[in-house]
């Protein structure tokens, strides 16, 4: 359950657009978790949702008209890092807090990241979100992390599993725009 919160119509500097955005939706219940397997708790969001400031709001485009997203870009694992390929910069995290939230007529707790949009550099692609949210369609997103200093990996708390893993040690490193 990805949302735009808001995306303002008014440059706070010229070319660049207000955004708030929830990053991922943190669970009450250990035995729930999102599509991709990843149960949220509360206490581990809070000690790292800090990192999530200064990363990038990030969209992998359809094709050169740079309007429609599709992805986060290619995923590499190189020397042990994550790399994005084809995987543009649309924006920039200002501030990351965790926040009780309505989506869809239901409230939430969330992971919350307010920033900018570089609307003079990617305008096809602002005003396919306002088109978006004008006719009422949902605009998926994707948080993304990686491991923390000094680990190899992110750390689970129960180890890795399929569904129900619980991130406890890992960075925030941007957040796609899927589409």
């Amino acid at each position: 359950m990805k949302q735009i919160l808001e995306l303002s119509a008014e440059d706070i500097k010229t070319g660049q657009r207000k955004i708030k955005i929830v990053l991922h939706e943190i669970y009450e219940s250990e035995s729930l978790w999102n599509k991709n397997g990843i149960t949220w708790l509360n206490p581990y969001v809070e000690r790292q949702i800090k990192t999530a400031i200064g990363t990038p709001f990030v969209a992998e485009f359809f094709d050169s008209e740079q309007d429609m997203p599709v992805g986060h870009g290619k995923q590499l694992i190189v020397d042990g890092n994550l790399l994005f390929e084809n995987s543009t910069v649309v924006g920039l995290i200002n501030d990351a807090y965790v926040e009780r939230v309505d989506v869809n007529g239901k409230s939430i707790l969330a992971a919350v990241a307010e920033g900018v949009l570089y609307a003079n550099r990617y305008p096809h692609f602002v005003s396919w979100i306002e088109q978006q949210q004008a006719q009422g369609r949902p605009i998926e997103s994707s948080v993304e992390i990686a491991k923390s200093p000094g680990n190899t990996y992110v750390t689970y708390r129960d180890g890795y599993k399929e569904a129900g893993r619980i991130p406890v040690d890992y960075e925030y490193i941007g957040h796609a725009i899927l589409g």
